[in-house]
């Protein structure tokens, strides 16, 4: 009997525990990084720098269908990083996967978080004056001319 309540708790425990931790779970996207707050018993914060993001997609589901009106979904992260089992490094920058879930227009968010994205990682390559004439840059104060 105990391998069935086992089997119920890793069939459902993750769908109960997200239920739990939904109403504190919180996110910001600003013109550098995405800020996310979550958890149940305490509170954890995850920051992702936009120049550490590899990937990402939005992922619009069933339930987003049903339950969100066809006005919500998820759009997924990725960043890079090592992992604590890394041979030769200490770990100390874990690639992170994440999902800012039941997003409202999740397209448009998307859309936003990509150009910001896109502008920072522009702004890294190609500061101000070394920048072709095709991009006008990304709020930058970087002067290649002063040390």
């Amino acid at each position: 009997m105990p391998h069935f309540w086992i089997g119920l708790g890793m069939l459902f425990g993750p769908s109960i525990y997200s239920i739990l931790v939904f109403k504190h779970t919180y996110y910001a996207i600003t013109d550098k990084r995405i800020i996310m707050q979550t958890g149940w018993i305490g509170r954890d914060f995850h920051i992702m720098d936009f120049d550490q993001i590899t990937n990402s997609y939005v992922n619009v589901g069933i339930f987003d269908k049903i339950f969100g009106k066809g006005n919500t979904g998820s759009i997924i992260i990725i960043t890079a990083g090592l992992t604590a089992d890394t041979p030769g490094q200490n770990g100390l920058q874990k690639a992170f996967n994440s999902s800012l879930m039941s997003i409202s227009n999740p397209y448009e968010v998307f859309k936003f978080f990509k150009k910001a994205q896109y502008d920072v990682k522009t702004d890294i390559e190609y500061p101000n004056k070394l920048r072709p004439n095709t991009n006008p840059g990304y709020q930058t104060n970087y002067k290649p001319d002063q040390k």
